[in-house]
């Protein structure tokens, strides 16, 4: 629940237009092959997975509905490919931070994925 917390809030704080509802999908199916969840990575892996597969539709677990989209016209889809590769960038960048030990730079990093609604490093 909070990684699924941590994509809708990104959605949320930069006007991303995909559905709630598509982001939770696909995060529960990231999750249900993963034996643990380790933020930074996850956020990223998620984000890239989101931008490499072109924001493809899902099916419907349940089977009502078909297939769920994941925005609701294609300039909407644009705008959330364009938010989407700038978000992978700078969770990329973060975690690069991470791994690098520069923890500063890691916290700016998040803090402009985040749209600055992300903790301060002071």
């Amino acid at each position: 629940k909070k990684l699924i917390r941590l994509i809708k809030a990104w959605k949320y704080y930069h006007g991303v237009p995909i559905s709630s509802f598509y982001l939770e999908l696909h995060v529960a199916k990231f999750c249900d092959s993963e034996t643990s969840i380790i933020y930074q990575y996850d956020i990223k892996t998620l984000l890239s997975r989101l931008h490499s597969n072109g924001l493809a539709k899902l099916q419907d677990p349940v089977g009502f509905s078909g297939y769920i989209t994941p925005c609701q016209t294609q300039v909407k889809h644009g705008v959330a490919m364009s938010k989407l590769a700038t978000a992978l960038a700078r969770s990329g960048k973060a975690l690069d931070s991470v791994e690098s030990g520069n923890i500063r730079d890691a916290f700016y990093w998040y803090g402009l994925l985040y749209n600055d609604n992300f903790v301060s490093y002071y």
